[in-house]
């Protein structure tokens, strides 16, 4: 009973190697919800729904993932556990941008998306700082239409899909969440950065 207290209501913290298999079997319950076929009323009868990935949301996932890898702001390594969170990560992330591609969308607002995202992406990875805000704005205000979308038809586990995926990869950090936030805020938008990863690495050490 000692134990129970101290993990709910103490200051237990997980060791590592805890956490990486909670955010592998988080991460894999996230890719078991992504891919399922869901069924969503329409007006007249209902239609099948499905947000797993393809090609373009595939790329576009790794566009977006692999500058946080190079910014070494997610860690990263030939170990087998990198290699398989890489993986997984890219999984729910391709997952996440077919949802706000429109895969569970009406066609006329669903056409347009990859466009607006790859262009959101080219200003990110060329530098345009300035703009990239914009850009992002738009994939926003164009995908959380899409998004709902896909809430709808996913419903309870829409929610167990973001919540088991978020946790997942929060799990695979070893540093501060507010760190790795400040990092992708400076990635995708520009403005000041905190200290860098590595040196946050040899502040704890």
């Amino acid at each position: 009973m000692h134990k129970l207290d101290d993990i709910l209501v103490g200051d237990y913290v997980p060791g590592r190697k805890a956490r990486r298999y909670g955010s592998i079997l988080l991460l894999l319950f996230a890719v078991g919800c992504g891919v399922a076929t869901y069924t969503k009323d329409r007006l007249i009868g209902s239609t099948d729904v499905s947000i797993r990935p393809d090609m373009v949301s595939t790329i576009i996932a790794a566009c977006l993932i692999s500058s946080l890898y190079i910014r070494r702001i997610v860690p990263r390594s030939a170990s087998v556990f990198s290699l398989l969170s890489f993986g997984l990560n890219l999984t729910v992330t391709a997952i996440f941008i077919q949802a706000i591609l429109g895969a569970a969308s009406s066609s006329w607002i669903s056409v347009p998306m990859p466009f607006i995202v790859g262009a959101a992406l080219g200003l990110t990875w060329l530098g345009i700082r300035p703009l990239a805000p914009l850009g992002w704005g738009l994939v926003l205000l164009f995908g959380f239409w899409n998004l709902q979308a896909a809430s709808d038809a996913m419903g309870i586990w829409g929610y167990l899909f973001a919540m088991s995926a978020f946790a997942g990869i929060i799990l695979q950090f070893d540093f501060k969440v507010d760190e790795v936030l400040n990092e992708i805020r400076y990635d995708f938008v520009g403005g000041a950065s905190g200290q860098s990863i590595e040196q946050a690495e040899v502040n704890r050490e």
